[in-house]
């Protein structure tokens, strides 16, 4: 069950970096250099970025993940052409994995706490009345981003390294 995979989360693009165009030249140079055979991406307002990633890597490299309130915790829609992830679902086994410490390694909190470790931190989970289970928020003004390029990474690894104690009602 230990699978290696390379969360391609190095630093929050900012400034120049931040425009799509350059996005996508920094993804390609990192692809490239890590020999990245799998993509995971967020489907939800990265159209154009989306696009330009199948176009250039092909749909057997480049699969997107879509949060939805789907029965299944995990679900390929072929209709639409990506993943449909039960959000609460997901998220808790991520973040029952972390705790268990068996799954995922990070690196020194003095290196990883800025932004990455904060972005993990900004999570919080508040019980919804209205569909009767936890759900998970952050505050506004903070991001979350890591968390979630996190979880969309081990989600494409599991493509070729199921992992059932992690994602264990996995459908």
């Amino acid at each position: 069950l230990n699978q290696k995979f390379t969360v391609l989360y190095i630093r929050r693009l900012e400034g120049a970096e931040s425009e799509p165009g350059r996005q996508i030249d920094i993804i390609k140079e990192l692809v490239k250099q890590w020999r990245v055979s799998l993509i995971g991406a967020d489907y939800g307002g990265g159209f154009d970025r989306n696009d330009i990633l199948l176009r250039t890597f092909g749909p057997r490299m480049v699969f997107k993940y879509q949060y939805s309130t789907v029965s299944s915790k995990i679900k390929w829609d072929s209709g639409l052409a990506r993943f449909m992830l039960n959000r609460t679902e997901v998220m808790s086994d991520i973040f029952n994995a972390i705790k268990r410490r068996d799954v995922f390694s990070f690196p020194k909190w003095e290196s990883f706490s800025q932004p990455f470790g904060q972005d993990m931190l900004n999570i919080f989970s508040e019980f919804s009345e209205t569909r009767r289970v936890n759900e998970y928020r952050k505050s506004r003004g903070v991001t979350d981003d890591a968390f979630h390029c996190i979880l969309y990474a081990f989600c494409v690894s599991t493509l070729t390294n199921p992992r059932p104690d992690v994602f264990n009602s996995q459908k």
